[in-house]
């Protein structure tokens, strides 16, 4: 062959095989064309597509609670201990309450009395009632009479204890006491001038108010309760002004020093006679004030008396029974009210359950809203799991879940169902998920809370357009089909939805049912 033949052959050659090499590399990257392979053509139909989900979650009691007490107090009873078996119902804990069983008590006892006051009126006056009360007006007349006799004689011994206390004992210090001008006797040595003086002054004072008392006493009669009331009032006007007199005496007798006319013996005489007169009038005072009050005390007692009377003789009225009701009824709420703070000492379980923790001990004090102890069911269990917004769509309560525990290996399966799905969404990593809980179908001793299940969901979705997956090829991501129609083929882009575990995809947009696409032969 002669050279120049060689030579062209050997560049078509180089140039062939260059050919097939940008073609091979232009095939790996774009995917291989329509007439690489051998293809059958698929009709796009609608059908079922199962897909499978699958999560992992945590297994939970379907019931949890923590109990608080809705009271402050002491710890007293802790009867079950952590880990300890408990039904609804059951004592967890209580607080030292003894104050609130007083009350109940008491509130019992109100109730009882405020009753029997109300069968009182209903039924009417009895005739030995008439009798009792009647005595009772008497007994209370009788009293009344004494408390006045008793006004009448303290008033009396108020103006003798008065008229001591000037008489006898401050004039042991005063020359002349009943004269116009009164002075302290001269061997006192008094160093207030002032108060010397004052005190002579009020000695003459003194003399008036004793002559005036004594003349007002001759008058007073139990008889005449209005002038025996103003009589008392103006008895203590008069202690009173006695007492300031009897102070300022002694006063004098404190600045006074003993002197060659007076031993400090005689001036410590006098100090007693004085402070004896000042505590003479604190008690005559002391005593009419007393007196007083039972005086008022015995006309309140006769009121009562003759109300009772009344009621006894003529009956209960309708608005006093109504009254009396309405105290029946007063009584009874307090009892409920009582009954509801005692039951706010204790702390009862509301499931049946399992202890599993104890945050107080006994003598401990606890606050309103301070967990004291959890409780968990030990039989109904579900698994918790947090589904992202990507696959929230495509579950649906009600959906069936198969499940295995971690614990047990992936040959243990357990069956349940989709319960709940909580609406509020929780970012977890930055993506939003959704609570769900799946509760076991059958329970099974072998489940325990806090253990890794697994979860697997088969959606099935009936009526879509489907196609096989592997008509789908992908080009930066985005996936194509290559449709044939009258003899033409081409390239399409779709959307698809779900992928099926049964080989088939669903088709979202880009496809209509009836259209012809080619489905790899191989």
């Amino acid at each position: 062959m002669p050279f120049a033949l060689k030579i062209i052959l050997l560049i078509i050659i180089m140039a062939l095989i260059a050919g097939g090499g940008y073609f091979f590399l232009v095939a790996e990257k774009e995917g291989p064309s329509l007439q690489q392979k051998e293809s059958i053509m698929v009709k796009v139909a609608k059908g079922t597509i199962v897909e499978e989900l699958t999560f992992t979650g945590i297994v939970k009691p379907a019931q949890e609670v923590g109990l608080s007490f809705e009271r402050t107090g002491i710890i007293k009873n802790l009867p079950i201990k952590v880990g300890g078996e408990v039904r609804v119902g059951n004592l967890i804990s209580s607080l030292d309450n003894a104050d609130i069983v007083a009350q109940i008590a008491r509130a019992e006892a109100d109730i009882a009395f405020e009753e029997a006051q109300l069968k009182k009126l209903k039924r009417g006056p009895r005739p030995e009632e008439s009798s009792i009360a009647k005595i009772k007006v008497e007994n209370a007349q009788r009293a009344r009479d004494e408390s006045l006799n008793n006004v009448l004689s303290v008033m009396l011994d108020a103006h003798t204890k008065a008229d001591d206390a000037v008489r006898n004992k401050l004039d042991q210090i005063i020359d002349s006491p009943r004269s116009s001008n009164p002075q302290i006797k001269s061997e006192l040595m008094v160093t207030d001038s002032s108060l010397k003086q004052k005190v002579g002054a009020s000695r003459v004072i003194a003399e008036g108010k004793l002559a005036e008392w004594n003349q007002l006493i001759a008058t007073l009669t139990t008889s005449d309760t209005l002038s025996l009331k103003n009589g008392a009032t103006e008895a203590k006007q008069h202690l009173l002004v006695f007492r300031s007199i009897i102070g300022d005496a002694a006063l004098v007798l404190d600045g006074t020093a003993p002197s060659i006319n007076v031993s400090q013996t005689t001036i410590d005489g006098y100090r007693a006679a004085v402070s004896a007169g000042r505590a003479n009038i604190e008690a005559a005072y002391g005593n009419i004030v007393a007196a007083e009050e039972k005086w008022q005390n015995a006309d309140a007692a006769i009121a009562l008396a003759k109300e009772e009377q009344r009621l006894v003789e003529v009956g209960a009225s309708v608005e006093e029974i109504a009254a009396q009701e309405a105290r029946v009824k007063k009584a009874q709420a307090a009892l409920k009210g009582a009954r509801v703070d005692l039951s706010k000492t204790v702390l009862v379980s509301p499931i049946a359950g399992v202890l599993t923790k104890l945050n107080v001990k006994i003598g401990e004090t606890v606050t309103v809203g301070q967990i004291a102890a959890n409780i968990i069911s030990d039989k109904n269990f579900e698994v918790r799991v947090d589904v992202p917004e990507a696959n929230i769509a495509k579950v649906a309560i009600g959906n069936e879940a198969l499940l295995t525990l971690d614990a047990y290996g992936p040959r243990v399966k357990f069956s349940g169902k989709l319960v709940r799905i909580n609406p509020a969404e929780k970012i977890i990593e930055g993506v939003a998920t959704y609570e769900s809980t799946i509760e076991f179908k059958e329970q099974d001793s072998r489940i325990k809370s806090g253990m890794t299940a697994n979860i697997i969901f088969n959606i099935r979705k009936d009526g879509i357009l489907v196609i096989p997956q592997n008509t789908v090829t992908r080009k930066q991501g985005a996936p194509y089909v290559v449709t044939s129609e009258n003899g033409t083929q081409q390239e399409r882009r779709i959307r698809t939805g779900s992928i099926g575990i049964n080989g088939f995809i669903e088709v979202v947009d880009g496809l209509k049912e009836g259209e012809t696409i080619l489905q790899p032969s191989g």
